[in-house]
């Protein structure tokens, strides 16, 4: 009698036991990689949205457009620009004949709601632009 020899059903379940735990950490690293390349690519986004904010403010000052710099003005500066950053506060205050100080509080709003909520306020931001005069 000659008997067929194969796997037993322990080999067998130690095995699937074996793939599972090495599938299911292979997709948490997955998952986890991709969390940190969103959270690089959000900080990228909000850099940049400040970083044009910044340009188009001191543009307005060094025309000589300083008050035209308002709260509706910023927010829909950065609603055009499509991404998740919104205007909280904007503060701006002529300093001497030329120079503008501009405080700029955001929120990065997460969820969308339109207000600003725990935890996704960006510290406070403030610039100093100066106006630009004849040519001496």
């Amino acid at each position: 009698m000659k008997s067929a020899r194969g796997f037993t059903l322990l080999e067998v379940l130690v095995t699937l036991l074996v793939m599972g735990f090495t599938t299911t950490g292979l997709l948490q690293l997955l998952v986890y990689g991709g969390r940190q390349y969103d959270g690089l690519a959000r900080g990228w986004k909000q850099r940049e949205a400040l970083s044009s904010l910044r340009r188009t403010c001191r543009e307005a000052v060094m025309s000589g457009r300083g008050s035209a710099l308002t709260p509706e003005f910023a927010d829909a500066f950065l609603k055009r620009i499509g991404n998740r950053l919104r205007l909280s506060v904007l503060t701006v205050r002529a300093c001497s004949p030329r120079a503008w100080f501009v405080q700029v509080k955001l929120f990065e709003d997460a969820n969308l709601n339109g207000h600003e909520d725990r935890g996704e306020a960006i510290p406070l931001t403030t610039w100093c632009f100066c106006e630009r005069g004849e040519p001496s």
